[in-house]
């Protein structure tokens, strides 16, 4: 289960973590998993032809495996930032290991923006890394993994994120690539300023 749009109650009770970045005529688009030489280019290319900017939370072992393209996220000028080295759920996973796994990342590409897989971290995970790093939520999610979501209710979402500093997140993976490009043909069409989240 997931929410479209981040519930007010989250954010009130954890106010520490980023869920979005006030400002005027601007979102801020971000893409988890990757990278992967099967989709990343894509979201490049679409990110180049608008002008636009973005933050990618890596995986620490896709970035390792396809160094190349984490070479060419940074030459186009977006924002480098972690999911862990592997997609590990903070609920299941006891606070060592996943710090651990976190913190493996910074011999690859020195950046302190995390976002837990799956949103999901415990206060105590949370904490710890919240010493080092800055925790990225997200405002908006169109659900381009669920293969349920409907071409046509991504648009729709994208249609109506808030250009307020707003923090969408996508998926640069294969499972949801074809939904993802979806969301960004159809947001990039607005005439709004896309920024990287520092």
């Amino acid at each position: 289960m997931y929410f479209k749009t981040t519930p007010g109650l989250f954010i009130k009770t954890f106010p520490k973590f980023i869920w979005k970045i006030p400002s005027e005529n601007a979102i801020h688009l971000t893409f988890d998993d990757g990278p992967h030489p099967d989709t990343t280019p894509y979201i490049l290319d679409k990110l180049k032809t608008a002008g636009a900017k973005g933050s990618f939370f890596l995986l620490g072992k896709q970035a390792e495996k396809y160094p190349e393209i984490l070479d060419q996220i940074i030459q186009d000028g977006h924002q480098i930032a972690w999911h862990g080295f592997n997609h590990l759920n903070g609920w299941k996973t006891p606070i060592k290991d996943y710090i651990s796994n976190v913190e493996k990342c910074q011999h690859i590409h020195s950046s302190y923006y995390f976002r837990p897989p799956y949103g999901k971290i415990t206060p105590s995970q949370a904490t710890t890394l919240g010493q080092n790093y800055k925790i990225v939520m997200w405002s908006h999610m169109p659900g381009d993994f669920d293969a349920r979501q409907t071409e046509s209710s991504i648009k729709s979402l994208m249609n109506q994120v808030p250009a307020d500093g707003s923090i969408v997140v996508l998926h640069d993976n294969q499972k949801a690539i074809q939904k993802c490009l979806v969301a960004l043909d159809t947001i990039l069409q607005r005439e709004i300023v896309f920024n990287t989240l520092a």
